[in-house]
């Protein structure tokens, strides 16, 4: 399989994921009414943090990472081996529907083929036996104390930050990292991004209190969310089999909608091309990328998963279409793109790719409807 190019890949992808999908562009009202109905907040509270020790580390935890961008669904990978649970990384990319669809504001340098990956978790949560809770506070201590708390019950938590704070970077990329035991000192975590990895017993990287309070505080301010801190647990729960609810949010992601100036799913990628056309040039060679890769892997696991489904069949040949028609405009706009007839070409295939996206949208309704 190609590997993917080297564009400030990990920095540029990431740093839209959130930046898309966290609907920063709708007035303040919609937007907080978002963060509330989406992401189901509940409030961490000093009663409910008890004692813990000074270190603990949780075991049973695999070190998994992905080169490709797919930090949310990987951090979801490694807690549901702590549950005992083994699946590839398509498998929970496709039970939150994070890689089927997409998002884009109006601007060139803002595009993600991701849907909002809170939400996806907890949508895909129950089929995995388990429950999402996704806690805030505005206490930087509470927080801190909080996540020892959870970590000393057994609890891997996952963090979104700001990680160009860890990678000693410049700007703001983020990211989702995975909290898996503490000391004095700070936090150990394991990476989810940067190359492919899976080590079991592994000791991870550290990470200092100050710099996790300064790193997580700074992705909520930048997407101007209601609270400071916020910290992912997942405890036992329902375990669902009906996958109705997942072939409906899947189609939806990708047949998309535009409201105001935000387009999702197809239509987003249909706005984006038209951008490109417009302004006659490309930004985000990254973006192209991470549209072929997500979708072409999409429907390799579709196969797979679901061999003899006709129907899914159908839908993945339409993915893969989709991957192709993307792979060959990022070829294109490697180049060196001097005329018009390029950046044409270019916005053309995605807008190919975008229809393939739409029509295997509809196959994953019609099967939810009669699922």
């Amino acid at each position: 399989m190609r590997k993917p190019v080297k564009i400030g890949i990990i920095s540029a992808i990431i740093a839209t994921i959130l930046a898309v999908t966290s609907l920063v562009f709708l007035p303040s009202y919609f937007q907080q009414k978002y963060f509330y109905d989406a992401y189901k907040p509940q409030e961490l509270e000093t009663q409910a943090i008890g004692s813990f020790p000074s270190e603990y580390r949780i075991e049973g935890v695999p070190w998994i990472s992905h080169e490709k961008a797919y930090c949310h669904s990987t951090t979801l990978q490694m807690i549901a081996y702590k549950h005992g649970i083994e699946k590839p990384i398509g498998y929970y990319n496709f039970i939150m529907g994070w890689t089927y669809g997409a998002a884009y504001r109006g601007d060139l340098t803002v595009f993600g083929p991701y849907t909002d990956p809170i939400p996806s978790s907890i949508a895909a949560a129950p089929y995995l036996g388990l429950e999402m809770k996704y806690l805030t506070t505005n206490d930087p201590d509470l927080f801190i104390n909080g996540v020892r708390f959870y970590l000393s019950k057994e609890y891997p938590v996952g963090i979104q930050l700001n990680a160009a704070m860890l990678w000693d970077e410049e700007g703001f990329s983020p990211h989702s990292e995975l909290l898996v035991g503490y000391d004095k000192s700070g936090f150990y975590y394991f990476e989810t991004a940067k190359e492919d990895r899976f080590i079991e017993d592994a000791e991870g990287l550290k990470v200092s209190d100050q710099i996790l309070i300064e790193a997580v505080s700074n992705v909520n301010e930048e997407f101007d969310r209601p609270w400071k801190f916020a910290l992912t647990i997942y405890e036992e729960g329902e375990r669902k089999e009906d996958l109705t609810e997942i072939w409906m949010r899947n189609g939806e992601g990708l047949i998309g909608s535009k409201f105001w100036n935000m387009a999702s799913g197809a239509p987003a990628i249909k706005e984006f091309a038209s951008d490109i056309k417009e302004s006659g040039e490309i930004k985000n060679l990254w973006a192209l990328e991470t549209l072929s890769y997500t979708r072409l892997d999409n429907a390799e696991f579709l196969e797979e998963y679901f061999a003899g489904d006709e129907e899914v069949k159908e839908a993945a040949e339409l993915l893969r279409n989709a991957g192709e028609c993307y792979d060959k405009a990022l070829e294109i706009a490697k180049s060196d793109i001097k005329n018009e007839g390029k950046v044409n070409e270019v916005a053309e295939w995605l807008i190919k790719g975008a229809c393939f996206e739409e029509e295997a949208g509809k196959i994953f309704l019609s099967k939810g409807e009669t699922h």
